[in-house]
């Protein structure tokens, strides 16, 4: 019971991250969900751009 797992990958590479998290964010369809634990978490998530391309994604829905 509870909820399944997901695979989970290890990217050691920021940049690499950085440009995963905009492109999933960028090609969202349906929804996206962000928790921010912090709120230097937050402004570094808006000054990548995260929180632009959510606002472009919501329009679009």
């Amino acid at each position: 019971m509870g909820a399944e797992w997901a695979d989970v990958e290890v990217i050691p590479m920021s940049s690499r991250a950085r440009d995963l998290c905009l492109n999933l964010v960028k090609k969202a369809e349906k929804e996206i969900i962000i928790m921010f634990p912090t709120n230097d978490a937050f402004i570094r998530q808006k000054n990548m751009g995260v929180i632009l391309f959510s606002e472009q994604a919501s329009k679009r829905a």
